[in-house]
């Protein structure tokens, strides 16, 4: 009995410590001890994440089939995914693929590394499995594909990547020549005459640019149309952005232009934002007054091609002169200018800073035939009557302001409705190179002391 009651007080304490124990937790945060809760499920992976997807059944079978399953499923990866309905579309070049051909297809939906719709810029290249790039652009109104598909649901999550699913099956390049034709970079490359251009294009990140989006016509210069500019400019000492801003020059976007399109003149925007200038008659198609169209209307699927024999320079790029010569609306001024080889030399001074207010062709006629018996000594005061020793931009004129031309007298600026300079209006301003400011005007400024 006494054995029994010794027990039986130890069993007594035990509790006692245990409620102890169990009071103190329940000071100390104010919670209960109770089971573990149930662990979470395992996120699915790529692969089994596309599985619970009915959508995506045509492209879980081509995973298993082409044995990508361990890819998809150990790999981090961002998946690009074709609905059933985008490869239906397709249903009928399907059977003439070999399993090398699905392969670099699906491959080429897939890229390293989870990219969420958030991470995405308004527009980027993306390195793709299978070794090229695709283009990817996103705004507002979603993200598009190689300007071909459109992502319908995106951030689809799985343990080792993500899913965006698609509504078109995008074509590595031999496939998508096959079915849609060369764009202007793949007919560039098949002419063998375009290896500099495309190896600038490549450096400035241009190329999936003008293999996906359009319709563009390009104005395309030759290897020796580029030879001959690196004879005078040394292409190590211009920036990437400088590079680009001459190859947009060189691009009309949102057409397609063709040469029998063409009027006698016509001035486009091109992709730069600056205007380039093109004259066609019998002696052919020629570009800012001096590039020859040497082959024109070469055709892709996103686009035109004319090849000229010359690099075409943005004003930036070019003197007043340059400026000048490149608009064939300011043709009598440079042919008047080119005849007086003093004041050519004074416009093409790298070292001078000008202003040089530019007649149109209209407004000399007008002046030639108000004037028709000048000397070649008035037409030249007249011509240096139009120049400043300083460059003036719009943004530096003053109602009332006067300054001293090369001739010696004073122009008046006026501004109201229009922008006068004496009684002249200013049609064009702030055509910028690299020695000064051209702007166009209407009439022809006559000094002063010649209506005396």
């Amino acid at each position: 009995m006494k054995q029994l009651n010794r027990y039986f007080i130890l069993l007594l304490l035990a509790m006692v410590s245990l409620s102890m124990i169990v009071a103190c937790s329940d000071d100390d945060n104010g919670t209960t001890i109770g089971p573990d809760p149930e662990p979470e499920p395992d996120e699915p992976n790529l692969v089994e994440l596309a599985q619970s997807d009915d959508n995506f059944s045509t492209l879980v079978q081509l995973v298993v089939d082409l044995d990508l399953v361990d890819v998809l499923a150990n790999e981090e990866l961002t998946v690009f995914a074709p609905t059933n309905a985008a490869f239906e579309a397709i249903s009928d070049i399907i059977p003439t693929l070999s399993d090398e051909d699905l392969t670099a297809i699906v491959t080429y939906h897939l890229t390293g590394g989870t990219i969420l719709s958030s991470d995405l810029q308004a527009q980027q290249d993306v390195e793709m499995v299978q070794g090229e790039r695709t283009l990817i652009q996103a705004s507002a109104a979603g993200v598009r594909i190689n300007n071909r598909a459109d992502v319908v649901t995106a951030d689809l999550q799985a343990s080792n990547g993500v899913i965006h699913a698609i509504d078109q099956v995008i074509l590595p390049t031999e496939y998508r020549v096959a079915v849609e034709g060369p764009s202007l970079v793949e007919v560039a490359q098949e002419a063998g005459v375009f290896n500099t251009l495309l190896e600038l294009t490549e450096t400035v990140g241009l190329t999936t640019t003008l293999q996906f989006l359009g319709p563009y016509t390009a104005f395309a210069p030759t290897d020796d149309a580029f030879d001959t500019l690196f004879e005078s400019v040394n292409p190590a000492d211009l920036t990437g952005e400088q590079i680009a801003f001459i190859l947009t020059y060189h691009v009309v976007a949102g057409a397609e232009i063709t040469s029998d399109m063409l009027e006698s003149e016509q001035t486009v925007e091109t992709a730069s934002q600056e205007n380039i200038f093109v004259t066609a008659g019998n002696g052919g198609v020629q570009v800012n007054g001096s590039a020859n169209v040497i082959d024109a209307d070469v055709d892709a699927s996103n686009g035109v091609i004319h090849v000229v024999d010359q690099v075409l320079l943005p004003n930036a790029f070019t003197p007043v002169t340059g400026i000048v010569a490149k608009n064939y609306d300011l043709s009598i001024l440079l042919s008047v200018v080119a005849e007086r080889p003093a004041i050519l030399e004074a416009l093409s001074d790298p070292s001078a800073e000008l202003t040089v207010f530019a007649p149109t062709n209209a407004a000399f006629e007008a002046a030639l035939e108000a004037f028709p018996d000048l000397t070649d000594e008035q037409i030249t005061e007249i011509l240096t009557y139009h120049v400043l020793a300083a460059q003036v931009l719009s943004s530096d004129l003053s109602d009332g302001q006067t300054a001293e031309t090369l001739q010696g007298e004073e122009i008046t600026v006026t501004i109201g409705d229009d922008v006068l300079i004496n009684d002249s209006v200013v049609t064009t301003v702030d055509l910028v190179g690299t020695n000064g400011v051209v702007h166009i005007i209407d009439a022809v400024l006559v000094p002063p002391s010649f209506l005396e």
